[in-house]
């Protein structure tokens, strides 16, 4: 009895527990320890145990050092005494034989080998097992099991890893508690990739929940907390979209640059920050297609608009490198560098102006800035190159490697420690199935009546020989037929 209320407050005892006294709780094990090695029958009160251990929830960060302590007290009785428990019994109920196949539970890593089986679609295993043990939904093992799926996955090699994006984000999406930290860990783990090419799905699901990695520097930004790789990583995936956008836009309309994408592609990567200066002609296109205002959005980025040149074919592009601007105009005009602070307009201003006077972006021509124009030959290296490397501007197949990390990710580690609500909605990665669902809470029903199961959710069967009463309403209400000298089953 005592083992079963190992969480009850006591009133008299300052309305603590035996799970909060530390001295009472070594003792109470004592105790059972002494009782197993002379050979008494403990398997009820074991179990008492067991589920004490299980049911405990996820605690709060004031908790979590005396949740740690007393946790491990208990793990080590149960993973020590299960021999001797098992031995000396002589009937086995099906929790009994669950524990017997399944004694990774009782390790210090209980869910590493459900992580894969769960997040692969066979979640059967660890629900069969929760049920014939009776661990709750708001059990600190379902937390675990998460975080061990989410460590399973970065632990994988860069091709399995990438492959298991699309279900990682889903399970963010199913437990938005986790969120978060799940997106830091996923990040980091893909700038560790020997190949960190843009991942679409993985950037733009950043982009939706986190807005622009360009405001890394709000406080408060979410992008500030992942690694300085992992955010070059993404401000170069972002730029780079913003660069393709461009001169998608020039090409719509009849100027394609394939010369100077190319160019500004060996670049991009650098960029801390990028803006499209829109003229009339280009802004109409864009407030008129549904799929480009989703780009801009989801960039967090909305263009700027070009005032006062001649020309309404006229578009420019800034970018930020090394603390340097880089204005670069679409069609006449040229390309302007200005270094940090040496230019009076403000490069996120919603409108700018194409002049030369102060405050307009050519504003370098007559304040004794640097600039090149796009005529033949312009890319050559003694050219736009050599002006941009007096900067410190090179090519990115200049700069040598990224530095990538060979080191593990502890994917743990990015979660708080109580960074869960009270009860959890444990997501399953296969379709919904009812017939499925039906199985597993008649198994839990057979699990707690001690009644014998035979087959799997194709073909199960419940050795329950009675049709009546309340255990068969039970299996009635859910579907389940009563065949006489069979049991119950269901199709």
């Amino acid at each position: 009895m005592v083992a079963f209320a190992l969480h009850t407050k006591i009133q008299e005892a300052g309305n603590t527990s035996v799970y909060l006294t530390e001295s009472k709780l070594e003792e109470l094990i004592e105790i059972y320890a002494s009782k197993s090695d002379r050979g008494v029958q403990m398997q009820i009160t074991w179990l008492g145990m067991l589920l004490a251990y299980y049911m405990t929830p996820v605690p709060s960060d004031a908790e979590q050092q005396s949740f740690e302590k007393t946790q491990e007290t208990i793990r080590r009785y149960l993973q020590r005494n299960w021999p001797k428990v098992k031995e000396v019994c002589k009937f086995q109920p099906q929790w009994m034989t669950s524990v017997d196949e399944n004694q990774e539970l009782l390790s210090s890593d209980p869910c590493a080998s459900y992580a894969a089986d769960w997040f692969n679609g066979r979640e059967e295993r660890v629900l069969r097992v929760a049920a014939e043990i009776d661990i709750p939904s708001n059990s600190w093992f379902w937390r675990e099991l998460i975080l061990s799926c989410v460590q399973h996955v970065v632990s994988l090699p860069d091709i399995e890893f990438k492959q298991s994006i699309p279900k990682i984000l889903d399970l963010l999406d199913k437990r938005q508690d986790y969120r978060d930290p799940g997106l830091r860990v996923m990040f980091d783990r893909y700038a560790k990739c020997s190949q960190a090419n843009e991942n679409r799905q993985l950037k733009e699901y950043g982009l939706e929940h986190w807005g622009s990695p360009e405001g890394y520097e709000i406080a408060g930004s979410p992008w500030a907390k992942i690694s300085s790789v992992a955010l070059e990583m993404m401000l170069g995936w972002v730029a780079e979209t913003n660069l393709r956008l461009f001169f998608a836009l020039l090409k719509d309309r009849g100027y394609a640059d394939d010369e100077r994408l190319d160019f500004w592609l060996g670049y991009i990567k650098q960029a801390k920050f990028t803006k499209l200066v829109l003229g009339t002609k280009s802004a109409g296109i864009v407030m008129g297609r549904a799929d480009l205002r989703k780009t801009f959005t989801r960039n967090g980025n909305a263009f700027a608009k070009l005032i006062g040149d001649a020309d309404s074919n006229q578009d420019a592009f800034i970018m930020e490198i090394n603390k340097n601007l880089i204005v670069d105009f679409s069609i006449l005009g040229g390309c302007y560098i200005y270094k940090n602070n040496e230019h009076s307009f403000n490069p996120r201003a919603t409108e700018q102006y194409s002049a030369t006077y102060r405050g307009g972006l050519k504003e370098g021509r007559t304040n004794g800035g640097r600039y090149f124009v796009h005529t033949p030959g312009w890319t050559d290296s003694h050219r736009a190159p050599q002006i941009l490397s007096e900067y410190g501007i090179r090519a990115d197949k200049q700069r040598g490697s990224r530095g990538i990390s060979s080191e593990a990710i502890d994917a743990k580690s990015y979660f708080g420690k109580s960074s869960s609500p009270s009860s959890l909605s444990i997501p399953v990665f296969t379709e919904n199935n009812p017939i499925k669902d039906k199985i597993l809470k008649a198994k839990k029903i057979a699990a707690k009546n001690a009644i014998e199961v035979r087959g799997d959710s194709a073909k199960l069967l419940i050795l329950w020989p009675r049709s009546h009463g309340p255990i068969a309403a039970e299996f009635e209400a859910l579907g389940f037929k009563f065949e006489f000298g069979v049991g119950w089953s269901i199709s």
